[in-house]
């Protein structure tokens, strides 16, 4: 995921450098979970280069994100991220010790059993904390738009509907449209002038 990271933000220093214009602006357009980590892991790598290069960000879009991740997909967005040492330090334990009760053959011990759900259970909370913390706190104050709908069983509405709430109280400018009857990245899909008017609406708003 670094490697694409890398990648794509070569290829966006190619393109911005290629355009005669004064105002170089960027506008992501992000799909489901995996392109998030990929669009926050470009944003982190902006970031670490703003000495060198000014990003300018004129509006994100994200098509069923964010949610909360599976296990692995949290898991590699959390060391790709590089956490503080002592967040990583108490991930850490609590994989290795989930592993240590996985590993018991004492499956049948309701105290196992119930610790490991438990460490588990605690463990995705954590990585899920992370992701939205960091989602949150590289967020530029750019218009974002958000498409999503109340059939996608992979992104709950909620939580997308949550993290809106949250950027506006941060102060960023977001827009939102929920769609009827289309599930997880399918909007375009389902209803595709909708979608692009949705999206078209976004970008002209962006002038």
């Amino acid at each position: 995921r670094k490697r694409a990271a890398k990648r794509t933000l070569k290829n966006i220093d190619a393109a911005l450098d290629e355009i005669q214009h004064e105002e170089k602006a960027i506008i992501f357009h992000s799909l489901s979970e995996n392109g998030t980590i990929l669009y926050l892991t470009i944003r982190d790598l902006m970031e670490k280069k703003k000495k060198k290069r000014e990003y300018h960000c004129a509006g994100i879009t994200f098509d069923s994100a964010p949610g909360n991740l599976d296990l692995q997909s949290a898991i590699g967005a959390f060391v790709d991220s590089k956490p503080p040492k002592i967040v990583m330090a108490g991930a850490s334990l609590m994989g290795a010790y989930s592993i240590y009760l996985a590993c018991k053959k004492l499956a049948h011990s309701p105290f196992y059993v119930t610790g490991l759900l438990l460490t588990s259970s605690i463990f995705a909370s954590m990585m899920n904390w992370y992701f939205h913390h960091k989602f949150l706190s590289l967020a530029p104050k750019c218009p974002h738009l958000y498409l999503y709908s109340k059939e996608d069983r992979l992104i709950s509405y909620k939580t997308v509907e949550k993290m809106i709430s949250k950027q506006r109280a941060q102060g960023i400018p977001v827009s939102h449209h929920r769609f009827q009857g289309s599930v997880h990245v399918q909007h375009f899909k389902t209803h595709p002038e909708l979608y692009e008017q949705q999206v078209e609406h976004f970008v002209s708003s962006l002038e």
